[in-house]
């Protein structure tokens, strides 16, 4: 799965695919771009179409057998996936082609994970931590929540739980 950064993106983003044949390029007498949206909300697919869909896509080089269409950015939506379908008409016979893509807004993920690490070693400094069968575990806010859990180690890099030297997460 290939992921798409929306905020990062410039206004038009290229979906693309290569048709060859067992002698090379592959000229299709019909192709048609079709992209979905799933939210991924359920084990169900929605199976909705994005607004312009279907497309057809045009031939980015005649030598190799590549395709695309360049797809306004303001069709997708950050946080869901999308699934590229392309159904290709080659000498009377239909085949088809799919590529699944995550878009996502970097900057929101990016703070996100900042977020989540900044709490995770909060609570790792002053939270509850415990040596439990040769481990150190470091606990979550409510005490009892394993948050952290390193296996530890003397120096002959047996486990212990007395005079530890050296840690190793799990």
């Amino acid at each position: 799965m290939d992921t798409i950064y929306l905020d990062k993106s410039p206004a038009y983003i290229p979906f693309t695919a290569q048709f060859v044949g067992g002698s090379g390029k592959t000229n299709p007498t019909s192709i048609n771009l079709i992209i979905y949206e799933e939210s991924g909300a359920d084990s169900s697919f929605d199976v909705t179409k994005i607004a312009s869909s279907p497309f057809t896509p045009t031939q980015i080089d005649s030598k190799t057998g590549y395709y695309g269409s360049m797809i306004n950015k303001t069709e997708l939506t950050a946080n869901k996936f999308y699934i590229a379908l392309w159904e290709v008409t080659v000498d009377g016979v239909q085949i088809a082609r799919q590529k699944e893509y995550q878009v996502i807004d970097s900057d929101t993920t990016i703070i996100s994970t900042i977020n989540t690490n900044l709490v995770h070693l909060k609570q790792s400094v002053q939270g509850r931590w415990k040596i439990l069968n040769n481990q150190l575990i470091f606990y979550d806010s409510d005490e009892t929540t394993p948050l952290l859990t390193y296996n530890l180690k003397d120096a002959a890099g047996d486990p212990t739980s007395t005079n530890p030297v050296e840690r190793a997460v799990v």
